[in-house]
């Protein structure tokens, strides 16, 4: 199973987002779309949007883990617990 979707199709209803980068993120964006230009054939539209859907993808995954799994509940007498606001 890839973990990478397929691109999304070009007739599809689009709503454009602008994203603001850190330089140290917008270089690495730029070594994945050179790697995707040499390997795939694919435009750098549709590699943004591959890796666009991949991190929402990871995100709702991450949101259904911890769901899934309940936060920890203090010890009767944990010290630490009179603590908290």
């Amino acid at each position: 199973m890839s973990w990478i979707p397929c691109p999304i199709d070009t007739d599809a209803d689009i709503t454009p987002v602008t994203v603001h980068l850190q330089p140290a993120q917008a270089a690495r964006l730029e070594v994945v779309l050179a790697h995707c230009r040499d390997h795939s054939g694919l435009d750098d539209n549709a590699v943004t949007d591959m890796l666009f859907e991949t991190g929402l993808q990871a995100a709702e995954r991450a949101i259904q883990i911890s769901a899934l799994i309940p936060c920890p509940q203090p010890l009767q007498g944990d010290s630490t617990a009179a603590q908290q606001p």
